[in-house]
């Protein structure tokens, strides 16, 4: 990213989101390709209309999770 920008916001709508599109797999990969690639580039990442099933997969995740990228993951409803 060029100057001034140095941060980006990820916006995902789970609307539509089911029991089929369970991956912890798929959030741990963009975890790590963040982290290697780009590091400190997330100035946040909102979660907007997770289902309750998505409350299981992030409980497994966020420990997995560096405490200053989960300070960063908003969930709104």
């Amino acid at each position: 990213m060029r100057a001034p920008v140095e941060q980006w916001v990820w916006v995902s709508d789970f609307y539509g989101f089911g029991f089929g599109d369970l991956n912890p797999q798929i959030a741990n990969t963009f975890l790590e390709l963040s982290a290697k690639h780009y590091p400190e580039r997330l100035g946040a990442f909102m979660v907007v209309g997770a289902p309750f099933i998505f409350n299981g997969l992030w409980s497994v995740l966020q420990p997995l999770v560096d405490s200053a990228t989960r300070k960063k993951i908003h969930m709104l409803s």
